[in-house]
């Protein structure tokens, strides 16, 4: 299987490449390793917003429970072997 030519060595394309890291750490990288790009302006990209924004919280419910319901509860106390901490459940 070959695998498809790289068409653009535009600085957008290897922020996508990288996982959309800011355009200073994929300037660094790049030249850090030698790879020729292209300065296309300003990396605006429309994909990174949506990615790093942040989700509405859930609107808070008061439940109220008429009976408990089923309880457990450990009745054993103590164990008699400690865990691999010295730990006693």
């Amino acid at each position: 299987m070959a695998l498809k030519a790289r068409t653009s060595n535009a600085l957008s394309e290897h922020h996508k490449i990288l996982g959309h890291a800011c355009e200073d750490r994929v300037r660094s990288i790049l030249i850090g390793l030698g790879i020729p790009f292209s300065d296309d302006g300003s990396l605006d990209c429309p994909d990174c917003p949506a990615g790093k924004g942040k989700r509405a919280t859930h609107p808070r419910q008061e439940d109220q429970v008429d009976s408990p319901g089923v309880v457990h509860v450990d009745l054993l106390g103590i164990a008699n072997k400690d865990s691999l901490q010295n730990f006693r459940y």
